[in-house]
């Protein structure tokens, strides 16, 4: 179901169930006073923050003009949120873009991705909970 976030009561995002998955208490106390975990970014968050922009414009242009495919919409479940990075309505494909994702696309005629199992783990509940969110 999409919803604007001004309709939104307090909700479970994907950054608080990685918060859940790290540390249950860091999420109990984000959740009961959200300002606690706030803290002032340094230069390299707020490059990291741009590049993660960067990328996902440009792949917003890959897929442009593409039938039936939404940039970062947003969907509900409940009080659970997601806001998948590209979504193929038709399909239901759902892809998760990744600037600090080290995945390489080897020169060979196979074009085999180079992911590596811990890669692959690292963002796995990321897509997972999408996904159950879009379920």
């Amino acid at each position: 179901m999409r919803k604007n976030y001004g309709e939104l009561m307090k909700s479970i995002t994907k950054y608080d169930y990685k918060n859940f998955k790290r540390c249950p208490r860091l999420f109990a106390l984000g959740w009961i006073n959200p300002s606690v975990l706030k803290v002032p970014l340094g230069p390299a968050e707020e490059f990291r923050i741009n590049q993660g922009k960067e990328v996902g414009l440009l792949a917003q242009k890959l897929f442009a003009g593409v039938e039936g495919v939404v940039f970062e919409e947003t969907f509900t479940a409940g009080n659970l949120l997601a806001r998948p990075d590209i979504l193929n309505l038709k399909t239901y494909e759902l892809i998760e873009i990744k600037s600090s994702a080290d995945i390489r696309v080897k020169s060979s005629s196979k074009k085999k991705l180079n992911a590596t199992p811990k890669l692959i783990e690292k963002f796995l509940w990321d897509v997972a909970f999408q996904k159950y969110v879009l379920d």
